[in-house]
């Protein structure tokens, strides 16, 4: 089964998703004016540009792919869905820290993408949702996140 896309829109996403070797990067476009910026952030942070290259392309086309409701940040990337870690005992093991974050039936996007922005903030590299009761992830979910969603790993209960 091949995995879901979605258009990543916002800088600190864009960085986030980039820096992730987890994400799965396909398409990179940006703004004439933009690209020289991601260009540094590419090499200040040693990403390779193995699997896409970044097009310059239009203000237009960019707000075509993201939606004319997104906000507009001169670039955008089309990235996979990361893979969905299931929370088991073997998982379990991997959580290094005692801090950990459980949530129950978060519906609302907004909500579950700023609580995964306050996980950064309160050091909480670990969240456990369930698996049919949080939102799918999505550009909106990573750009209320603000980059978070590449940082905190997240495991789905059955």
């Amino acid at each position: 089964m091949k995995n879901k896309t979605y258009w990543i829109y916002n800088k600190y996403s864009i960085i986030s998703a980039l820096k992730n070797p987890e994400r799965k990067v396909l398409d990179f476009i940006v703004e004439q004016d933009k690209r020289e910026y991601y260009e540094k952030i590419l090499e200040e942070n040693k990403i390779q540009k193995k699997k896409f290259k970044i097009k310059t392309v239009n203000k237009k086309l960019i707000i075509q792919k993201i939606g004319t409701l997104s906000k507009y940040q001169g670039a955008a990337i089309l990235v996979e869905t990361l893979k969905k870690q299931s929370f088991n005992s073997i998982s379990s093991k991997k959580i290094k820290k005692n801090t950990i974050l459980i949530l129950d039936k978060i519906n609302d996007p907004n909500n579950l993408g700023a609580i995964i922005r306050t996980c950064v903030a309160f050091g909480i590299e670990d969240l456990i949702v369930p698996k049919y009761a949080v939102p799918e992830e999505n550009g909106y979910i990573s750009s209320i996140a603000s980059g978070a969603l590449d940082t905190v790993k997240i495991y789905y209960t059955n």
